[in-house]
């Protein structure tokens, strides 16, 4: 080994470089996108402290940017796990570098593809409503007779069954002062599991369940409903956010 070697053999060593697959998120959940991004950790004695690649490599690219500087590679790919691409092998399994990626959507999440003609499901959805608008149905004291008349309409439907409601009290947890809490735009007051294909069908059923039961109890001027999430039931995406305390924050 020459001089040069050695200096780049004495670079490498002791740096580790994790190499991990970008996901993003539309409006039905998150995607793989087949597209990688690299971090540098090294020894702060040495001078290194970390080093970031660019957000768009393809996973040659980013496993050819990571060995340049590391002698210790990790590359995580989305449902798929953690594999070992260094010169100094880890515990992980060694990367296949003939694998063939594309955008995908994330393991778990596969029901928010589903179309409007494949077999019916059941879907968990989280029905918000304007938070000043919420005071309507529900009071520092608990829900109001309104909002007791709209959860019973709710529940009548064919094919929309109530699951959980807005708790007693969350009208005072939201209400500050004289005014509403800022950001606090839509505040969520139910979750229905409706009997339909799609994630757009489970999001116009929900919508559609919390209209008619507003009118029928009576609510006016009716409010809007917002309905932007929809879960396959049973799932873990449902359960970590077909939840009321879920912050519309998807996993």
């Amino acid at each position: 080994m020459d001089d040069s070697e050695d200096a780049v053999d004495a670079r490498l060593s002791g740096r580790v470089a994790w190499v991990r697959e970008i996901q993003r998120f539309d409006r039905r959940g998150p995607l793989a996108l087949a597209r990688f991004a690299g971090e540098i950790w090294g020894d702060p004695a040495r001078g290194v402290v970390h080093e970031y690649s660019e957000d768009d490599l393809t996973l040659n690219e980013a496993v050819t940017w990571a060995r340049s500087r590391a002698d210790r590679v990790s590359v995580s790919i989305v449902g798929l796990g953690t594999f070992s691409a260094g010169r100094i092998s880890g515990t992980d399994p060694l990367l296949d570098e003939s694998i063939t990626l594309h955008e995908r959507r994330s393991p778990g999440w596969e029901f928010a593809d589903r179309c409007d003609d494949d077999p019916p499901i059941s879907w968990d959805v989280v029905i918000e409503v304007s938070t000043e608008r919420m005071s309507d149905a529900v009071g520092p004291d608990g829900w109001t007779r309104l909002g007791m008349a709209w959860r019973r309409e709710l529940d009548r439907p064919p094919g929309c069954r109530l699951i959980s409601v807005a708790p007693l009290g969350a009208e005072e947890r939201l209400h500050h002062g004289d005014g509403w809490y800022a950001g606090w735009a839509a505040t969520r007051i139910a979750v229905v599991r409706v009997e339909v294909s799609s994630h757009r069908q489970a999001r116009q059923a929900a919508t559609k369940a919390g209209t008619a039961a507003a009118r029928e109890a009576g609510w006016q001027p009716p409010p809007v409903f917002s309905v932007n999430h929809a879960f396959a039931s049973g799932s873990e995406p449902a359960r970590q956010n077909a939840r009321l305390d879920a912050h519309g924050t998807v996993y």
